[in-house]
């Protein structure tokens, strides 16, 4: 029996009717009590359906419009010696290339596991992508067999559960931990949060590993309550943490400062908070929390890396962790105040990619110029100034200008902060390869009739001000009608944007590029300018 489980089971034996988890749910905020016991009972009913239907070590997909339901699911499996793969339900016709596909197929994950609300959508994804060979199970209203529960311990498998985050589902990666590492991350995060039996743990609950590790395992994993706000739930973070008390907590600093209710919400109880999603200086970003109340100690900076399932605490000086910033073409160390990749290595970083060995070792087992220990690479960009570091975005939306890398967001924040008329609501900036000696910068703007009045002067304003500021030189800019950017979910990315502008499918209002730039890329749709301004 692994030690998460052997807790649980000595939980609902000692104290059955202490809450577990207190779910907050749905826009009039509905709250679902478990206690100890009964989250017990329910994963061991669990894990007896999926020993009835799977091999022991199979992977199983977590599909769950309730958190509480999902909560459960997720332990059922590690009760019965599954592997769980936590993801979004699957909504909408034609998706056959959908996420949650390409991770089922990825995975080889035979069961796919479902609440009363998630039902519809799962079936009939489950339809449209002829997914024939898995099985759709019902986790609620089962058989009250959990004593007929038996430990699996001498079959169970060293992987305790995979994480896919924010991957296409055409090229899907899965980043597995196993049991070993899974118990020494929740002591070590013990440890820095001073988490106690009884603490009262709160956070907005997300569904990726990170979320089923950090909201759920962490705190059951103490004994204490997970005070847990549902996607859904109407109620901010700084009101949750009010109206409940809540000792240790984990969350955003938006949901921490988003609410209404938070600007004199009481967050005097708050012994630890950890800040996730922040940007430039974590000074600042604590100043904002203190000045909403919470005890000066208490902001504590907590990553979450772009391509890891797993926090970073308290970093440059937390514990047990040893980092570099890697420049990520060349794998050599950066100089003191450039931006480059965060690599991270320790005893609770232990990672690889389900099924891909040679892409495991080049990630997770990196070496800074070929040598030396190996690293986990974040997929993280960073800088260390004034003893901070300073979080500039991922990885893969890098802009690497003769092998220097710059910050995408401090780019496109300058762009954004142009004073014209003209400018839409997305940009983005890219470079067709690391070795080019400029960017090109794509916007939306809006052109009545889709003239280039004003066109020209906006773009030498742009060329301008990113020479002048950042250092960035341009070999193109294009303009392109509103909505051209997003891709079908709605998002912007500098990836996907580029391979548009290569296959000639934006729709380009204006633009204007260096000779070599057009060789790779021509638009015969578009009124192409030199740089200089002749019109061509």
């Amino acid at each position: 029996m692994n030690r998460i489980v052997r807790v649980l089971r000595d939980l609902a034996v000692t104290e059955p009717h202490r809450t577990a988890i207190r779910f907050t749910e749905g826009s009039s905020d509905t709250e679902r009590l478990i206690t100890y016991a009964q989250l017990d009972r329910d994963a061991r009913a669990i894990a007896n359906l999926l020993q009835r239907h799977a091999a022991v070590g199979s992977r199983v997909l977590l599909l769950h419009s309730s958190g509480a339901e999902l909560a459960k699911a997720f332990l059922g499996c590690l009760y019965g010696g599954m592997v769980p793969i936590s993801a979004k339900v699957p909504v909408g016709a034609g998706s056959h290339l959908s996420w949650a596909t390409g991770v089922v197929l990825d995975a080889d994950a035979p069961i796919a596991l479902h609440d009363v609300a998630s039902m519809p959508d799962v079936i009939s994804w489950s339809h449209q992508d002829g997914l024939t060979r898995v099985t759709c199970l019902l986790t609620e209203d089962l058989p009250d067999d959990a004593d007929l529960w038996t430990d699996p311990e001498t079959e169970a498998p060293t992987t305790a559960l995979i994480s896919y985050r924010g991957l296409r589902a055409h090229e899907p990666r899965g980043v597995t931990i196993d049991h070993e590492t899974l118990e020494r991350l929740c002591a070590q995060l013990t440890e820095s949060m001073a988490l106690r039996a009884g603490d009262r743990f709160g956070g907005a609950f997300c569904r990726s590993g990170f979320g089923l590790i950090i909201y759920l395992l962490l705190p059951l994993s103490k004994g204490c309550t997970a005070f847990l706000l549902d996607e859904d739930a109407s109620a901010g973070l700084a009101e949750h943490v009010a109206r409940h008390r809540i000792d240790v907590s984990v969350g955003s600093l938006p949901q921490y400062l988003s609410h209404p209710a938070g600007d004199g919400a009481d967050l005097t109880s708050l012994r630890w908070a950890g800040v996730l999603d922040w940007s430039g200086s974590f000074r600042e970003v604590a100043g904002a929390l203190v000045r909403r109340g919470a005890p000066a100690g208490a902001p504590t900076p907590f990553h979450i890396p772009s391509q890891l399932p797993v926090p970073l605490v308290d970093l440059p000086a937390g514990p047990r962790i040893q980092w570099r910033i890697v420049h990520p073409v060349t794998s050599r160390e950066c100089e003191p105040g450039d931006i480059g990749e965060l690599w991270v290595r320790g005893d609770s970083f232990k990672f690889s990619y389900w099924g891909k060995a040679q892409e495991s070792a080049a990630f997770f087992d990196a070496r800074i110029d070929g040598a030396g220990p190996g690293y986990c690479r974040t997929g993280d960009l960073v800088s260390l100034q004034d003893g901070e570091l300073v979080f500039h975005g991922a990885l893969a939306d890098r802009l690497c200008i003769r092998k220097r890398i710059y910050s995408l967001s401090g780019v496109l924040a300058l762009i954004r902060g142009l004073d014209s008329p003209l400018l839409g609501s997305a940009a983005t900036a890219f470079t067709l390869s690391d070795d080019d000696d400029g960017a090109i910068v794509v916007s939306e703007v809006f052109s009545p009739s889709r003239g280039t009045a004003g066109l020209p002067e906006l773009a030498l304003e742009i060329r301008r001000n990113l020479q002048m500021k950042v250092g960035v030189a341009l070999n193109g800019v294009v303009f392109v009608s509103p909505g051209s950017l997003q891709d079908h979910r709605g998002v912007l990315t500098a990836a996907l944007t580029r391979e548009l502008f290569t296959a000639t499918l934006l729709d380009v209002v204006y633009e204007e590029l260096d000779p070599i730039s057009r060789l790779r890329c021509w638009s015969p749709s578009a009124r192409i300018v030199d740089p200089v301004g002749a019109q061509r």
